[in-house]
């Protein structure tokens, strides 16, 4: 059986934070049109340009990396590694996406989420803001004709609205990115509205957006959400393979949410949702995640003492790392155990350097049963378990490439 595009995709979520240690920092979507998903972005939020980069063929690919606005003066740098939260959308062109296209996948998941007019499971792929202005964003996405989804929620006594948008971002006809943003607020003119009797975000991570806010236009990353086919697997996984911890579950008319925090003091939430709800589109989450882990344990290996291998949908992670590590400063995060946990369990991993070597500091991918991965940035201190060999900075033209996607050239 041929799994249809839900299946087969997804690297945004999208996860982020601020924090004074180790903290999520960004997120990174693999999208057929990243120019596309920067105008589109450049258009209805407050962003900063990181990197910018054109297709090239000297490259293999188009690349561009935006920092949110979460404050009157954003803390963006390119490596991802300043305290405001970053989206980043990479289009390395060559990479195998398995049976699909790109293109096709994207079109399939536009398709799911049936114009916003619905509730969908699917648009548990999110990652979600506060805001203390939500009525500007509903006046710019109506006068620009982009549909969106309101909804009304109630959190610790506290009323709350949100609209679920999708973000531009491919080059197939009548399709848009695997990347859609939930933000939350209060509104006076959303009135036609699904109630979830469900909150939409941890009660923690709305209090902790609330005494954050700097300005009336800034957007509080709240969580990075993920939809899911079986929450136990990925509630396991986040806590014993990357050593995330509870911060609430609920479980309401069939539908269960799971929120945690990757690291101790971390603002910004990983959130699983396991809904009793069908999905409009041709494929189920399952089979989605499905497509998502049989193309990462075909082109990345496990072990993977030789760091080969990549695939366009291991372009679907979240990013975190130390803020004061390094240095002066210590070791920052420690990669050995989550390698080690990672082995336990089969499933694939790979570690890059930084360009120019990083000083010692390394990128560990880890991607998990729901296919889905976590860019950790640390230091290894056994040279037996981490880094390996043949360890580099990142190459679209030679890594993960369709045919070969296994071995490097």
């Amino acid at each position: 059986m041929v799994v249809t595009i839900f299946a087969k995709m997804f690297v945004l979520v999208v996860l982020f934070a601020h924090s004074t240690e180790a903290m999520i920092g960004k997120s990174t979507y693999a999208m057929s049109h990243p120019f596309a998903y920067k105008a589109w972005m450049e258009k209805f939020l407050a962003v900063e340009e990181v990197i910018v980069r054109a297709n090239s063929t000297k490259t293999c690919v188009e690349w561009v990396k935006l920092c949110i606005k979460d404050g009157p003066s954003p803390d963006c740098d390119a490596m991802g590694t300043g305290t405001s939260p970053q989206i980043h959308s990479v289009g390395a062109y060559l990479r195998d996406s398995g049976d699909m296209s790109m293109q096709a996948i994207e079109l399939q998941f536009t398709q799911a989420l049936a114009g916003m007019k619905e509730y969908d499971p699917m648009m548990e792929l999110h990652a979600g803001f506060h805001t203390t202005d939500l009525d500007s964003y509903i006046n710019k996405f109506k006068a620009a004709d982009i549909p969106f989804l309101a909804t009304k929620f109630e959190s610790a006594g506290k009323k709350y609205d949100s609209i679920i948008v999708q973000v531009d971002g491919s080059l197939a006809p009548g399709a848009k990115s695997l990347l859609v943003l939930e933000l939350i607020g209060q509104s006076s003119i959303s009135s036609e509205a699904v109630f979830f009797s469900t909150p939409r975000a941890s009660e923690a991570s709305l209090r902790r957006a609330l005494a954050q806010h700097t300005s009336s236009d800034a957007l509080t990353l709240l969580h990075t959400s993920f939809p899911s086919s079986n929450i136990t697997r990925d509630i396991d996984y986040f806590e014993n393979v990357l050593n995330g911890e509870k911060v609430e579950m609920s479980n309401t008319n069939g539908t269960i949410v799971y929120s945690g925090t990757l690291f101790a003091g971390d603002l910004t939430e990983v959130r699983y949702v396991q809904s009793n709800q069908p999905t409009h589109g041709a494929t189920t989450v399952a089979q989605w995640e499905d497509y998502r882990r049989q193309l990462h344990a075909k082109c990345i290996p496990s072990p993977n003492p030789d760091n080969e291998g990549f695939d366009r949908l291991a372009d679907l992670h979240i990013g975190a790392h130390n803020a004061n590590g390094g240095g002066s400063n210590g070791p920052g995060t420690i990669l050995d155990t989550y390698i080690v946990n990672q082995k336990n369990t089969g499933l694939p991993y790979r570690v890059y350097s930084p360009p120019g070597g990083g000083g010692g500091h390394y990128f560990l991918y880890l991607y998990g049963p729901n296919g889905w991965g976590a860019q950790i940035t640390g230091t290894c201190e056994s040279s037996a378990i981490c880094p390996g060999k043949h360890v580099e900075f990142y190459n679209m033209c030679t890594q993960g490439i369709k045919g070969h996607c296994r071995k490097d050239d």
